[in-house]
């Protein structure tokens, strides 16, 4: 039998096809958006850290992949263990600090238990996508046109899933739950709308292989009857088409998602990527001259600084000059100032954040910029301070400067 891509292969392409997304939302919040936008997204549950989400999507992607990191004593894979200790490293590094009362349970990103967690749940996702992408082939379904949810793990309050595979009008066949590969039942019973496992967080439930004998006998399936390979790649879901763009979902993305979801030519997708690759090229083309819209400003925005200005229907525009002025000073080996840290690329990626759901806002110096506003965001113990820079003729605000700095807010 010769299959035209290995499972290895697909779950490497799942996580390298992913965009780490860092907006502080709840898991029952990300499970609104729709799925398109939530399968692309790599992300983990009320954590806003761009630069430490990147270094753990790239770290699981090197797990993935067997590539090796050197460390000391020689060069080794990269495994759940090393994972965790890179991130607590890193976490440390940044400062972050978990809510007081949450340290060391699942809600702390430096614990065991939380980066143990987005280690399995993601290289388990990549796997089984990987196994369900291998298991459509046609020859496979004519072998094994069906499957069987059972308990692969036992769990000390295990979930219900007998009454909820009922629920989905599962059908059992001398007690045991069978399917047929392509039953949309297994979406139907995914917290995350996948027809392959992990069903939910921990769920311990796993599904095997039915064959065509056993599945006609128990009658899951019709002698002969053929079962249509559901040939849908990682990449098919790159963006939301037109037909799911009403107005309501529009705006119930943009409150949740801000400017790192783009509307274009009648779709949605992330545009996570687009900043930090338009800051490294900027750096690297002194000449170059263009512009990013990062989108309209959000009521929260609107709201925040009404005290100071009317920015209803301005829209944030990042062009080459600023982000190479913003490196030329701030930047790593840049940065004068002691008490702050120096930017690199990724640290761009806080601005849609600091556009949209700023902690404070107050006048800039007037002086020296004027129609300038100050938005300041806490995200994991490292402050950011940004200064946009009005145009009321054109209702558009440009970045200023571009601040991090570890001890609290810069003044």
């Amino acid at each position: 039998m010769s299959l035209s891509v290995s499972p290895f292969q697909a779950a490497v392409e799942r996580m390298s096809s992913r965009t780490p997304v860092a907006v502080a939302l709840r898991s029952d919040e990300w499970e609104d958006a729709p799925q398109e936008l939530r399968d692309r997204a790599f992300w983990t549950a009320n954590f806003a850290q761009a630069d430490v989400l990147q270094l753990m999507h790239d770290q699981i992607g090197k797990g993935l992949s067997l590539a090796s990191e050197q460390m000391a004593g020689g060069s080794r894979l990269v495994n759940r263990s090393t994972f965790i200790r890179t991130m607590k490293d890193a976490l440390q590094k940044s400062g972050y600090l978990s809510e007081p009362g949450e340290e060391g349970t699942i809600k702390d990103h430096s614990s065991r238990g939380r980066l143990g967690l987005i280690w399995d749940i993601n290289t388990q996702m990549a796997h089984e996508y990987g196994d369900w992408k291998v298991g459509q082939d046609p020859a496979i379904l004519e072998a094994f046109p069906a499957q069987e949810l059972y308990r692969e793990q036992s769990r000390h309050v295990p979930r219900r899933w007998r009454a909820i595979w009922g629920s989905h009008r599962g059908g059992e066949y001398r007690g045991r739950m069978i399917a047929r590969k392509n039953d949309p039942i297994w979406t139907a019973i995914s917290r995350f709308g996948n027809p392959y496992p992990p069903f939910d967080y921990n769920s311990g439930m796993g599904i095997r292989d039915v064959s065509r004998r056993d599945a006609e006998a128990l009658g899951v399936i019709k002698p002969g009857e053929k079962i249509t390979p559901a040939h849908k790649g990682f990449n098919d879901t790159l963006s939301l088409s037109a037909t799911n763009l009403t107005p309501a979902l529009i705006d119930r993305l943009k409150a949740q998602f801000g400017d790192q979801v783009v509307f274009e030519h009648n779709r949605a997708q992330w545009q996570a990527n687009l900043i930090p690759d338009f800051v490294e090229h900027v750096s690297k083309n002194r000449t170059w001259n263009g512009t990013i819209s990062l989108g309209m400003a959000t009521r929260k925005t609107v709201d925040a600084a009404a005290p100071y200005a009317d920015i209803e229907g301005y829209e944030l525009v990042l062009t080459a000059s600023e982000a190479r002025h913003a490196m030329d000073r701030h930047g790593v080996g840049n940065e004068s100032d002691a008490s702050q840290v120096g930017l690199t690329p990724r640290d761009f990626l806080s601005i849609p954040e600091l556009w949209r759901n700023p902690d404070s806002v107050g006048r800039g110096n007037q002086k020296k910029v004027p129609d300038s506003l100050i938005f300041k965001k806490d995200l994991d113990g490292i402050v950011r301070m940004v200064t946009w820079r009005m145009i009321p003729t054109s209702k558009k605000i440009y970045l200023h400067s571009l601040l991090k700095k570890m001890e609290g807010p810069h003044e």
